[in-house]
């Protein structure tokens, strides 16, 4: 169950959000590093995304640490979209399937819980037919006005 603020004309399953989420919403990382497009939905976000042979791991399929990768920056900008700038503080990932290269997947993110601030979040990469390759959830913590001087704090440690 997402809490997120509804919006209307949006099909999650389908990715076809009527909100494209502004790449400088998304870490640098995430865009140099990926293929990957961000829609908000009614109930969280949809990123389309295709795995390629830099993020190979078993012959012919994505490597399992790129695929945690999008799934927890796709939850992390899910929660920064709706004002919280967070760290993840735990992820969970159960590979229910290989992932292919080469192919148009969809993750889809909701926000499933907020206290105080403590945001959790679940997604699910899926092939087009709707097939749950991957689930993950997570739990991310707001560290509010820190979060922009966290490399200064960093560098100071």
């Amino acid at each position: 169950m997402s809490i997120c603020k509804k919006m209307p004309n949006s099909n999650p399953n389908q990715g076809d959000g009527n909100k494209p989420i502004p790449a400088h919403y998304q870490s640098r990382f995430l865009r140099e590093m990926f293929s990957v497009s961000m829609t908000e939905t009614e109930s969280g976000i949809v990123a389309r995304v295709r795995f390629d042979t830099r993020h190979e791991g078993p012959p012919g399929h994505a490597h399992g640490g790129s695929i945690a990768t999008v799934l927890d920056e796709t939850m992390g900008t899910l929660a920064f979209i709706h004002g919280h700038k967070v760290l993840a503080a735990r992820l969970e990932v159960k590979y229910r399937k290989p992932v292919p290269l080469n192919e148009p997947l969809l993750a889809v993110c909701t926000i499933t819980s907020r206290n105080r601030r403590k945001i959790t979040a679940h997604a699910e990469l899926k092939r087009a037919s709707g097939l749950v390759l991957v689930e993950s959830s997570g739990l991310f913590i707001d560290i509010e006005g820190r979060f922009d001087t966290l490399a200064n704090e960093i560098s100071r440690a």
